[in-house]
């Protein structure tokens, strides 16, 4: 019933019809060597990592959860080349959302940022693949400071791996590895109309109080962030986050019936899809 919904939910969505039916056909059709096809594109995975890989193309081509608004899409797709334009996917993971992104605005620069140096292998190979062009890829982890962190791979969902100190729970099946860290204003001091999605697993906050303190924020059209809502922390913290903002002169929403003026009500939801929209 689920699967049934999330299909009527996405032909709701505003692109053209044939691009939804290689979307749905995509969705179920795996090749034998470990690579997702879904449009013209193929994706590959790590073993044994079928069905979380497919979780997140889910998400991505089939929730539509990185689908930026009206505004902003309509600016990225006019904007001229002196303008520039610059797409930052933080937490890039084995590249699924790079592909949707470039699927999606092919002549924009993309950035792809991702610690784990397993998924970021794949993030590589899977540009080449496709023979993607204007991608910078880095192994980094994005921090407020430049320093060096033990990051942790997790094996059986590399889409949960994270640092240290980023996330209280430390499951079975790790793989350590130590990442230099990058600070955002590194990444889009030379950028203009900049668009950034964020999925870190907990340093998401650092991220935000970070970038609001930049003297790039001002070149910001649209964040994108999974934020996390375990707890009072984190809530404490996304307040903080919508607050800045605001002020800033974007306007916070999520993807979903939430209202973003009672956060209290909905303490341990465990993520939330944040939009912050230049107004």
């Amino acid at each position: 019933m689920r699967y049934i919904l999330d299909v009527f939910y996405f032909l709701s969505f505003d692109i053209p019809r044939i691009q939804k039916f290689r979307i749905l056909v995509g969705y179920y059709f795996f090749s034998r060597s470990r690579r997702l096809k879904i449009l013209r594109m193929q994706l590959e995975y790590s073993p044994g990592l079928k069905k979380h890989s497919l979780l997140i193309l889910k998400e991505i081509f089939l929730n539509q959860i990185y689908s930026l608004t009206k505004a902003t899409d309509h600016k990225l797709k006019n904007l001229q080349d002196k303008e520039g334009g610059a797409i930052v996917d933080i937490g890039a993971n084995i590249g699924i959302a790079t592909a949707y992104f470039k699927n999606k605005y092919p002549n924009i620069r993309l950035i792809a940022i991702e610690a784990s140096p397993i998924n970021y292998d794949l993030l590589v190979r899977n540009i080449k693949h496709n023979a993607f062009y204007n991608i910078l890829t880095l192994n980094n982890f994005v921090s407020s400071k430049t320093k060096k962190i033990r990051y942790y791979h997790n094996t059986k969902k590399p889409g949960s791996s994270f640092g240290k100190g980023y996330k209280s729970n430390y499951p079975s099946d790790l793989v350590e590895f130590d990442v230099e860290t990058i600070k955002i204003d590194d990444v889009i001091n030379d950028l203009n109309n900049i668009v950034i999605k964020i999925d870190v697993e907990g340093a998401e906050y650092e991220i935000l109080e970070d970038l609001a303190n930049s003297v790039n924020i001002s070149k910001v059209l649209e964040i994108t962030a999974e934020v996390s809502t375990h707890n009072q922390a984190h809530f404490d913290s996304l307040n903080m986050v919508i607050s800045k903002y605001r002020y800033l002169g974007f306007e916070p929403r999520f993807i979903s019936d939430y209202d973003v003026n009672s956060l209290s009500d909905k303490l341990k939801q465990g993520h939330l899809q944040l939009i912050l929209l230049r107004v």
